[in-house]
């Protein structure tokens, strides 16, 4: 059972992109199965490691809001311990889709519950507000 760590500040601009980026890659370089997930509409963690935005297919969006499951969404990185669930710009929307979504409160909670036992650590990087989507 994987250990699930949030990166939140309410304020941008204070270091939460940077913390989850360099913490995810230390602990893939010390061996542990790590997802780094990127929970911000700007996407910068997912471009931080190594990973093409335009190159998306899917992110934590299709993921919340359609249904995805986690695992087909998820992507590689260049260290063999640490994967990416990819942000997008299409995040910015999802509160809003969420507000007649039962039970909205625990959306990630249920894309993240199938991944517990396939890593170590869940790293995520919050967006700068208080919202649904951690």
């Amino acid at each position: 059972m994987s250990k699930i760590i949030a990166i939140v500040n309410q304020k941008g601009g204070v270091g939460k992109t940077t913390t989850a980026i360099n913490l995810a890659a230390s602990l893939g370089a010390l061996e542990r199965r790590t997802l780094l997930v990127d929970a911000d509409p700007q996407a910068n963690a997912t471009s931080g490691v190594g990973c093409e935005l335009r190159s998306v297919q899917a992110s934590i969006y299709e993921c919340i809001i359609n249904g995805t499951p986690a695992t087909e969404v998820i992507v590689g990185t260049d260290n063999p311990n640490l994967d990416l669930l990819p942000g997008h710009i299409d995040l910015v929307g999802a509160e809003i889709e969420m507000i007649d979504m039962p039970d909205r409160e625990h959306q990630m909670k249920k894309v993240l519950e199938p991944l517990r036992d396939k890593y170590d650590l869940i790293i995520i990087d919050c967006s700068p507000s208080l919202g649904l989507l951690w």
